[in-house]
């Protein structure tokens, strides 16, 4: 849209190399024409070599002394300020500029932003400020950033100016770049794929389509591309420049035909973080607001789906927001709203023990079956740190057969060569497996998409494409924007089908294909990141694990004892047990949550231990009551119970009462010493040690303690 990228060009951050095709080429023409990129910024990250007196916003403020930084470079901090002098230039397109310009930012992760010494808000990752809404050519703007990453780097990832009397052109440009470069990028033999950090060439090609039929439909595009008058839109002539685009369409349409036979499967849905940076209490309402978003959607698009996961979410609207839960019923019955994942909450999927997995499937599943009638088959879990080798067992136990998540696109090292796979167990259960790119697609970067479909069908052979759209972690979900940006797409010349969907539809489109050539992967999905998580906030570690000890101890114990006095601790069971799965979310076991959220999960371990221990103690009384124990005529019987499902020899510690003041000797029913120990806990306690051999599996064996 400019001759030169702003006052101080950028043309070295878009200088097109010598290796590019002619559809680079113009592609970057077309680009530069259209865009007002605003390059050569200034920072410091240091604010204590400023002006005392003066602040970065202010006009006058001296800059002087800060380092230059270009568009698309990172940071090397997480906090600086960004400043520039933008000067409108006077023409654009060969058209005097007037009317509104807007400044466009994005920037990795926010900021607080200045305009001529006026605060115009914060923005989150991106952001649009009106500069002025009648333009003077050679008219200045200073425009300061106060930008911020909480968790990494800074990245000033995108600025320009947009000319809203340009708009509509701009937008039809933006459409044909789009087109021409999907044309390419679906036609190549492009063979990488990438992760959130890694990018990596296989050199291996699934796809069906014909070497011949690419080539030859690759020569049609650059042919048609050379028909382009270029020219015409350098001289600001957008008549004749609409001319030759409008001449060329009808000859494009057999690249377009061959793009149609790409789908774009969009499905929505809202990753909500159970607690992370947030207490639950919040997410609660999170989850109130998000639902009431999607219902909205519903009511303006007939045609439109969700998917959500985690049953807690559910039980909490049931609870708190009945209405909300009816139209929840509503849609599920309607198709509309689709339940995912099978367990209580997206737990952390390394550290819960085996019992902890069956609860998370067996309360969550049983929610779904008694309240909407049905169980699902999709595990999703697309955002823990790794994932443990058990877990298709789990699923298959619990009537789940596919997996979905993308977390191990996130590795450092080594990317994970798979995106459709059979995930095995030991025990050789399967689970069809999935990865999708990313679970809160917001669609602003179109291309993203058509490069992640060309990964796609190179690395599986398969054309559909799953999207995961809408906003998360804190919910927010699908919205009007993302919609309308997908419907745009629908106009493009070149541009893949586009369906909307839920992740079991797509799935089951999946199994029709052939499987039978699927990798099989029978390890753990370890990732390579967050690898600090299991090492942090140990003691949340320690109350869990203790928690699935005790409250497995108990469970085994009150059945035993019932075959002689039964109690029923159900509820007091189901309601310990919730607690510990809740608190092995995602964010909460494995330590990357907020203070504030293990203060809460500390609170409910203390309920837990308690309800365990007093369970665990009765149900034991119980048993110890009808042990025969009419062979021990002198002596004290201790009996030792061994919950585990081996046999087991082990420390014995047993607390005596009687304040220290006498001796005691341990023997076994045949009258055998055992050695032991006693041990002055304080002057008015002591404590006797003594091991105990070979105890039966979830069994007992007596000992008799003698004074002395």
């Amino acid at each position: 849209m400019n001759d030169k990228f702003d006052n101080s060009p950028l043309r070295s951050n878009y200088r097109v190399a010598s290796n590019k095709t002619i559809v680079d080429k113009l592609i970057f023409e077309l680009d530069a024409l259209s865009t007002y990129y605003l390059g050569n910024w200034k920072i410091n990250s240091d604010p204590s070599t400023d002006n005392i007196i003066k602040y970065p916003y202010d006009v006058n403020f001296d800059d002087s002394n800060w380092k230059k930084i270009k568009i698309k470079e990172k940071i090397n901090e997480n906090y600086c300020w960004i400043r520039k002098t933008i000067t409108l230039p006077r023409k654009v397109l060969n058209n005097s500029v007037k009317g509104k310009v807007v400044f466009s930012i994005n920037l990795l992760d926010a900021g607080c932003i200045w305009i001529n010494q006026k605060c115009r808000g914060y923005f989150y990752k991106s952001g649009n400020f009106v500069l002025t809404d009648n333009a003077k050519p050679g008219e200045k703007f200073i425009v300061a950033i106060e930008a911020f990453n909480n968790s990494d780097k800074i990245w000033f990832k995108h600025a320009e100016l947009i000319f809203e009397d340009l708009k509509i052109d701009k937008q039809k440009i933006k459409d044909l770049v789009l087109s021409l470069k999907t044309g390419q990028k679906l036609l190549s033999f492009d063979t990488h794929q990438t992760g959130f950090n890694l990018d990596y060439n296989p050199r291996m090609d699934k796809s069906e389509f014909s070497t011949e039929e690419k080539i030859k439909l690759n020569k049609l595009l650059k042919k048609l591309i050379a028909e382009i008058n270029v020219i015409a839109l350098k001289r600001g002539d957008l008549n004749k420049f609409w001319e030759s685009i409008e001449k060329i369409r009808p000859k494009i349409k057999p690249i377009s035909e061959y793009a149609k036979k790409f789908t774009l499967y969009f499905t929505s849905n809202a990753h909500i973080d159970a607690a992370w940076l947030w207490r639950y209490k919040e997410t609660i309402k999170v989850c109130h607001n998000t639902f009431s978003s999607v219902f909205n959607i519903m009511s303006l698009n007939k045609n439109f789906t969700y998917t959500q996961s985690s049953a807690q979410y559910y039980e909490w609207m049931e609870k708190l927001y009945p209405e909300v839960f009816r139209k929840i019923r509503e849609k599920i019955k309607e198709g509309r709203w689709e339940i995912i994942g099978g367990q209580w909450i997206e737990t952390d999927c390394n550290l819960p023990d085996g019992v902890s997995w069956y609860r998370q499937s067996l309360y969550a599943q049983d929610y779904f079956k008694k309240k909407f009638g049905r169980i699902t088959k999709i595990g999703w879990n697309p955002d823990s740190f790794g994932y443990n080798l058990n877990m298709p067992m789990f699923f298959r136990n619990s009537g789940i057969d596919t997996f979905i998540t993308q977390k191990i696109s996130w590795n450092d090292t080594n990317l994970f060569p798979y995106r459709i796979f059979w995930w095995m167990s030991p025990d050789n259960s399967k689970v069809l497996t999935y990865l999708p790119f990313n679970y809160d697609c917001d669609v602003s970067k179109p291309f993203q998409l058509i490069d992640q479909l060309r990964q796609f069908e190179s690395n599986t052979g398969f054309r559909e494409l799953m999207i995961l759209f809408g906003v998360g972690d804190h919910g927010g979900g699908p919205t009007l924007e993302m919609l309308n940006n997908i419907e745009q797409l629908k106009n493009l010349d070149i541009f893949p089908n586009i369906e909307y969907g839920t992740a079991s539809e797509y799935l089951n489109r999946l199994k029709k294909q052939n499987l039978s050539k699927l990798p099989a992967w029978k390890n753990e999905l370890y990732l390579e990141f967050h690898r600090g998580t299991y090492t942090s906030i140990s003691d949340i570690k320690y109350f869990n694990r203790k928690s699935e000890i005790l409250l497995t101890q108990a469970e085994k114990y009150n059945c035993l004892s019932g075959l002689f006095e039964k109690k029923n601790y159900d509820k007091d069971f189901n309601k310990a047990w919730m607690k510990v799965i809740f608190n092995q979310f995602h964010d909460i076991l494995p330590g990357s949550s907020i203070q504030a959220v293990y203060s809460d999960a500390k609170k409910d371990y203390a309920g837990i231990l308690k309800t365990g221990l007093k369970i665990l103690n009765n149900s034991i009384q119980i048993i110890n009551k009808n042990i025969n124990t009419s062979i021990v005529k002198t002596g004290i019987p201790i009996t030792v119970f061994n919950p585990l499902s081996w046999k087991r020899t082990d420390v014995v510690i047993l607390k005596l009462s009687d304040k220290g003041k006498k001796n005691y000797s341990v023997y076994d029913l045949n009258g055998k010493e055992i050695v032991s120990q006693t041990v002055m806990k304080n002057r008015f306690a002591k404590e006797i040690l003594f091991i105990a051999e070979n105890v039966p599996p979830l069994g007992y064996k007596t000992y008799i303690l003698k004074k002395e």
